[in-house]
Formats: C-alpha cells, sequence, structure tokens
C-alpha cells in the first residue's frame, strides 16, 4: 500500500526543489503542502493569458473572480513526479470560507511532469481577488510500493502543461461572469410591473364590478330567454296538438257532410224520376184526351 510522506521528508522534498520546484517550506505543514497562484491567469475579460504584473496599477483591480464567473488560474510551483510518487489534491477551507470553489483534479498521476490548473468559481456576491502568492489548493504526496510501481509499466505518461491550454483559451469567453446587475434590473422592473398591475386594477375597480353586473344581467337575460324559449315550446306542442285535433274533426265532419249530401242527392234523384214518370204520364193522358176532342169535333167519335 501507498506511503504518505510526511514531516522531515516531507520538507526535505520541498527543500531539494527536485519534486515541487520553486516551493517553500514556509508552506509545509506535517502531512501536506500548499501551492500559491501563480503570477498568470486565464479570464474571459481578457480572453487570453495575462500576468498580474503586467497590469498597470490601476488595472490591477481587476484581477478578480467577479460573482458567477470561473477563472482559471496557475500553481507558482512546477512539479516533477518520479514513477513511484503521484499526489492527492485537496481545496483549502480559506478559499471555501470566501465562497470560492476549486475546479480541478484530484489526483496528480505518477511521472507528470508542469504546472498545475485549476478553475476557480465565485460562488459568493463579492469578488475575490487574484493576488499571486496566495495559498489556494494543498497536496499530499504518496510513494507507491514495489509490487504497485510495476501495475505502471507501459502506462502512458501525463502530458506535461505549462500553460494554459490553446482549447481552454478558445473557450474562456464562456466562462464570462453572471451579470447581476442586469439580473436586478430584471427583478426591479418584474416589480415595478406588478405594482402597475395593482394599482390599474385598483383604479379599475369599479370597471371591473360594472363588467360583473353586465355580465349578471346578461346571465339573467339568458335565463329569462331560455324560460321564454321553453314557454315557445311548450305553446307551439300544445299548437300543434290543437291543430292535429282540429284537422280530424275536419276529416270527420267533411266524411259526415258528403253522407248526407250523397244521400239527399238520391232522394232527389228519386223524386226527379217520380215527377219524370209522372209528367210522362200526364203527357200520355193528356195526349190521349186532345186525340179524343179532335175526333169528336171532327164527327168521327159520337158520345
Amino acid at each position: 500500500m501507498a506511503k504518505m510522506i510526511v514531516g522531515k521528508e516531507l520538507i526535505s522534498i520541498i527543500d531539494t526543489g527536485e519534486i515541487i520546484a520553486e516551493g517553500e517550506t514556509k508552506n509545509c505543514d506535517a502531512i501536506k503542502y500548499d501551492f500559491v497562484l501563480d503570477s498568470r491567469f486565464l479570464k474571459a475579460q481578457y480572453g487570453a493569458p495575462i500576468r498580474y504584473e503586467t497590469l498597470q496599477p490601476i488595472d490591477q483591480i481587476d484581477a478578480k473572480i467577479n460573482p458567477g464567473e470561473v477563472v482559471y488560474v496557475l500553481t507558482k510551483e512546477k512539479i516533477h513526479l518520479p514513477p513511484d510518487m503521484y499526489m492527492q489534491i485537496s481545496h483549502k477551507r480559506g478559499l471555501v470560507d470566501y465562497g470560492i470553489l476549486t475546479m480541478g483534479g484530484s489526483i496528480i498521476d505518477p511521472s507528470y511532469s508542469g504546472k498545475l490548473i485549476f478553475g476557480l468559481y465565485n460562488l459568493s456576491a463579492k469578488p475575490f481577488p487574484l493576488l499571486p502568492g496566495r495559498k489556494f489548493v494543498s497536496a499530499t504526496l504518496y510513494r507507491l510500493e514495489d509490487a504497485e510501481k510495476g501495475n505502471l509499466e507501459n502506462v502512458p505518461v501525463p502530458k506535461p502543461l505549462d500553460d494554459f491550454p490553446p482549447r481552454l483559451i478558445e473557450k474562456i469567453e464562456g466562462f464570462a461572469p453572471i451579470g447581476l446587475t442586469s439580473l436586478e434590473d430584471a427583478v426591479k422592473t418584474i416589480r415595478d410591473q406588478v405594482n402597475n398591475i395593482t394599482r390599474e386594477l385598483k383604479e379599475n375597480k369599479d370597471s371591473i364590478d360594472d363588467i360583473g353586473k353586465v355580465i349578471r344581467k346578461t346571465r339573467e337575460d339568458i335565463d329569462e330567454n331560455n324560460a321564454q324559449i321553453k314557454r315557445i315550446n311548450e305553446s307551439l306542442g300544445d299548437l300543434v296538438t290543437g291543430l292535429s285535433q282540429e284537422v280530424n274533426l275536419r276529416k270527420e265532419l267533411r266524411a259526415e257532410i258528403e253522407k248526407d249530401v250523397g244521400d239527399k242527392l238520391k232522394e232527389v234523384d228519386g223524386k226527379i224520376k217520380f215527377v219524370k214518370g209522372a209528367i210522362w204520364l200526364a203527357t200520355a193522358f193528356g195526349g190521349v184526351l186532345l186525340t179524343l176532342l179532335i175526333t169528336w169535333l171532327a164527327g168521327w167519335l159520337q158520345f
């Protein structure tokens, strides 16, 4: 199992500068070493790496991590880990107290050579100054046993880094801080809009009441119209029933009239036939009398 390097051995490693170059023994404690900030940092405001000392004194105030911003930093120290040693990184509690979150790997592989790169994200509402030489991460060193070293054969050596990689520089603009001022302005605008709506509602309360009255009156009119329609439908039903009865009565009356007319026609026809017979008989009898009269007058007939 890997052995932690502590105490005098750790101080000796820092003092020689072979494993941690530009390290200082004052940054050691019993079991770990505290890395400090390099003067170079990568910030969206500049779009490229910049050195703290190249800024004018008046501009050094911008060397900070604004709320909601991510700034990438380097360690001042450069490490050269041998094949039998690895490093475990932990975050400084002092930075956490300021609301600074450290983003980066927690294990540095054996044989790595170069500086360490971390992203610092400001979770707080206040800017955090980037001061070169400030402690920001701690490291614990471990030495592997012989059996463990054998498992690392043919494993690729980590790529060394002495500066910010180009791909990170290309993407730094995406780590600009969230505009808190803009956010506050948006909140204020929304609050003003809510206040205006509330005020307009109060001012238009009478209009709203009138609208409510109109709605209620309209509902009453609709109910009354529905009642009238119902009454009309009932009246129409009664009328249809009455008309049906009237039609049936007229049919019955017509049948009776037609029957009476038929009987009367038959009676008249009989009388006409009787009259015709009587006329015929009278005519025939008159003819006989006329013939007798003429015969008598002519002397043909003697009584």
